[in-house]
């Protein structure tokens, strides 16, 4: 989900962050409170994201996710998955570096990791996906 050249946009409701993306209307909710027993909240595609704070950099861990797929070309996943993702912000907060760690030992003999970045660009929006299939 967070392999995408669209635009992406953090809210911040206080207890949680809701994490809004351009490509396919995505949105997450990353829960920022302590001690949630995460084996108790329902599966989903996009999983359960708890985050917190260290200094400057936001770390969200999410389990809970049944797509049963880890990327769109169809590499499998387990629902024993858990991703450990670090957003952090450069100093002249104009630059968001994203780095991700892919734990299923399940499907994956080690970790897998990525890491991408993302520019502000001033005044751009989080615009309806509409994503039209060509007539056959």
């Amino acid at each position: 989900m967070m392999s995408n050249p669209y635009p992406i946009e953090f809210v911040d409701e206080g207890d949680r962050i809701i994490l809004r993306l351009e490509e396919w209307d995505g949105m997450r909710t990353i829960h920022m409170v302590e001690n949630v027993p995460t084996e108790n909240q329902p599966a989903s595609p996009v999983g359960y994201s708890i985050g917190h704070w260290e200094d400057t950099t936001l770390v969200v861990t999410t389990t809970r996710i049944s797509e049963s797929f880890f990327d769109d070309i169809g590499t499998p996943q387990s629902e024993e998955i858990e991703v450990v993702e670090r957003f952090i912000l450069n100093d002249s907060e104009d630059r968001l570096d994203y780095r991700v760690v892919l734990t299923d030992l399940t499907v994956f003999t080690e970790p897998a990791t990525h890491s991408g970045f993302w520019f502000w660009q001033p005044g751009e929006e989080i615009k309806r996906f509409e994503c039209a299939l060509p007539d056959v």
